[in-house]
């Protein structure tokens, strides 16, 4: 969940005023590559919306449109030669609530990142951004080598890599200890994010991704709900499909071998009164129930203990439990949630705890937030003639 300092109960406050009502304002900014302020658009906005996901490698991406009929914003020129003006230019959407049960206005940073794409159609103009993540993918790549030594603690190596490397200065890192087990070496030709990602390890346990701010953050995956959605946040019904090629209910998690030793190894099962446990699904012969264990197998060399490997284990086991059921439904704006949060979705038929997958939210109001997909909220604007 995005950190809005507030307290816990302005907090709830601030949830309440999302479905009893409030008054909304959109900020769109214009930023270069550093963060630097270069020019406010909001009042040319006509429509748009932010997109967020949890697995794909960019987190998130925006579209917007704007009414530009004197060429104001400076994105587009009439010189072909300087038509990657835009590549050094970046998108910042701050999404406001001016709640009365607080009363005061609360700003959500919804999204910051690079432009990717600008088109226009005479006095509209098309901008389409992606989450900083984009910055690090190919073709970007490590132009000098350099080699994270065992025993390097994993937040000074990512600070090094995305901010030495890659010109970061954006972190939201917790004061983790945890170090690097082994030596990895960032050779001339590697996409940065990749070894980020490779330095992080398994998303269903550690999640690095931009927030809305633009900043950096790395957090342990969440298990936990943050949030209960009730029919009174629902504004269709929701379309859940039990996905039985995701169920796992067993994790076999293998680590290092240590010299002289045998291989670390941990294991972690479902309780058998859970509906996917290895027992539940399991078959009956000759009067005794032969469990059917549906695994998934962790390889982390990293890992160099048992107490490391059984807490692996553990956290996978309850990330995968999160993954087994798709959903599809439109809600009341929740613009503080984040891709990867968890959340409880409560109705008179069922109550299922799920992961906050893929969702996107509307600029301009009239139109609800969908959950578990994308679709366009917005269609496109008529031409306006000048």
């Amino acid at each position: 969940m995005i950190n809005l300092g507030l307290s816990s109960a302005n907090l709830k406050l601030f949830q309440q005023s999302l479905w009893t009502g409030y008054n909304l304002k959109v900020t769109i900014q214009i930023l270069d590559l550093n963060h630097n302020r270069i020019s406010d658009v909001s009042l040319k906005l006509l429509s748009g919306q932010v997109n967020k996901s949890f697995w794909d490698i960019v987190t998130s991406n925006a579209t917007i449109e704007l009414l530009d009929p004197d060429n104001q914003v400076g994105f587009d020129t009439t010189n072909p030669s300087e038509g990657a003006l835009y590549m050094d230019r970046m998108i910042k959407i701050v999404w406001s609530v001016w709640s009365d049960l607080l009363p005061m206005w609360v700003d959500v940073p919804l999204f910051c990142g690079p432009v990717i794409k600008v088109s226009r159609d005479d006095a509209i103009l098309t901008v389409e951004c992606q989450g900083k993540e984009s910055l690090y993918v190919e073709p970007h790549m490590v132009w000098y080598p350099r080699t994270y030594s065992k025993g390097t603690r994993l937040v000074s190596a990512l600070r090094d890599l995305l901010g030495e490397r890659g010109g970061e200065t954006k972190f939201d890192f917790p004061e983790w200890d945890r170090k690097i087990k082994k030596d990895y070496s960032l050779k001339v030709e590697t996409p940065i994010w990749d070894m980020a990602r490779k330095l992080v390890g398994s998303r269903l346990v550690h999640q690095l991704f931009y927030d809305g701010r633009g900043y950096l953050q790395l957090r342990n995956c969440p298990t936990i709900p943050i949030f209960t959605m009730t029919e009174q946040q629902l504004c269709s019904v929701p379309k859940l499909v039990f996905d039985s090629d995701a169920v796992r209910n067993t994790v076999r998690v293998k680590g290092a071998t240590p010299e002289g030793k045998k291989q670390v190894i941990a294991n972690a099962h479902l309780p058998a009164s859970d509906p996917s446990s290895s027992t539940s699904l399991g078959r009956i012969s000759n009067g005794a129930v032969r469990k059917r264990h549906l695994v998934e197998v962790v390889d982390d060399p990293d890992v160099n203990t048992q107490k490391e490997a059984d807490q692996v284990a553990k956290d996978t086991l309850a990330s995968l439990d999160l993954q087994n059921v798709t959903f599809d439904f439109d809600s009341v704006y929740l613009p503080h949630l984040e891709p990867g949060d968890v959340f409880q979705l409560s109705t008179r038929d069922f109550s299922r705890n799920l992961r906050h997958k893929n969702f996107s939210i509307p600029l301009i109001a009239g139109e609800p937030q969908t959950n578990g997909t994308y679709r366009r909220l917005v269609p496109l604007t008529r031409k306006k003639r000048r």
